[in-house]
């Protein structure tokens, strides 16, 4: 009895590393810079705003990591800046046990060379403000939303506001 126990348990444990392992091998393999115009074009729908994004890199881990390179973020029409946002680069980990519970948890958020432009025009419209979207829609579950920023990090970044 305790050798078939055994045998299950080294079963169990192999069959995990293997679903680790070919993880790793298919998230290698995939070129996310396939996905930009996927990713801009949602942005686009849902802002009303063009992203730009340069190259897209992940690394596998028990944290991924997602790093994209050149990003810029268009103003609103009226504002005096072309963009709201632009930053050399954007770095985040994730963890990956809490994504197999439905959880997106984020470990580290790293922006470099930032530059965010925060503008109110005369009619006190300002531009961090993405048209009308009913708060429902965005978040059902607002007891299981929660914020921390401790993990932001910036580095050579500045911000104006007109």
């Amino acid at each position: 009895m305790k050798k078939a126990i055994k045998i299950f348990l080294i079963s169990l444990v192999s069959l995990f590393l293997l679903v680790i392992v070919a993880g790793y091998v298919v998230l290698s393999q995939v070129d996310f810079n396939n996905y930009k115009t996927v990713i801009q074009k949602s942005v686009k729908e849902s802002t009303g705003r063009d992203l730009v994004i340069g190259d897209i890199k992940v690394v596998a881990s028990f944290h991924p990591t997602i790093e994209v390179k050149e990003v810029s973020f268009s103003n609103a029409s009226w504002a005096k800046n072309p963009n709201m946002v632009e930053a050399k680069s954007i770095r985040l980990s994730v963890g990956l046990l809490p994504l197999l519970g439905k959880n997106f948890v984020i470990n580290n958020f790293k922006i470099s060379d930032a530059v965010v432009n925060l503008s109110e025009n005369k009619e006190g419209n300002n531009n961090w403000t993405f048209g009308s979207v009913d708060a429902k829609e965005v978040v059902k579950n607002t007891d299981k939303v929660s914020f921390d920023f401790s993990f932001v990090k910036t580095a050579n970044a500045s911000t104006s506001s007109m």
